[in-house]
Parts: C-alpha cells; structure tokens; sequence
C-alpha cells in the first residue's frame, strides 16, 4: 500500500473501497492523512458501523450522523444521537 501510495494520490473511490472491505484503518488513514470523507451512505449500504463511528468521532456532526443512523437498524444509536440533541427535522 505504501508503495502504491508513492505513485497515487487517493480519492473517494479508495474511501468508498476500505469501507466496503471494512478496513478500518485505512479508511482512518484516508481521513486523517488525505481529507476524504467517509460516506455515510456507503457506511449504511456496507454495514459497516465501525467506520460510521470513525466518522462521528471524527467531525461531531449529530445531526448528519442521526439521518443516516436509521439504516443500521439499531435503536440505541437513534436514542443516543436523540438523547444528545440531534435535530429530527434536519434534511440530508
């Protein structure tokens, strides 16, 4: 990966495949090292939770985290996000 990372620069689309092959910390490193957003959406499609986390821990944006926290399907982190004040009529 080093190597490779001497010749390219990532992108989204490196983002979009250490979610989907839930590398953690990758996508961590994409984040931190090169400012690439991690999409929530492909969070949700991917199942990958872990990196959704990364995501809230990283930027504190509650209310982006809680409209896209539904598609996980677990009622703790919509009570959480609810719990600590995220806005139910925010849009995407």
């Amino acid at each position: 990966m080093s190597e490779c990372l001497k010749y390219q620069t990532p992108d989204s689309e490196c983002m979009r495949y250490a979610i989907i092959s839930h590398n953690i910390d990758f996508v961590t490193f994409l984040m931190n090292e090169y400012n690439i957003e991690i999409d929530l959406g492909y969070c949700g499609f991917y199942n990958n939770v872990e990196s959704f986390l990364v995501h809230f821990d990283q930027t504190n944006d509650i209310n982006k985290c809680f409209v896209y926290s539904w598609i996980f399907n677990i009622p703790s982190i919509l009570e959480y996000f609810l719990l600590h004040g995220a806005n139910i009529n925010v849009k995407k």
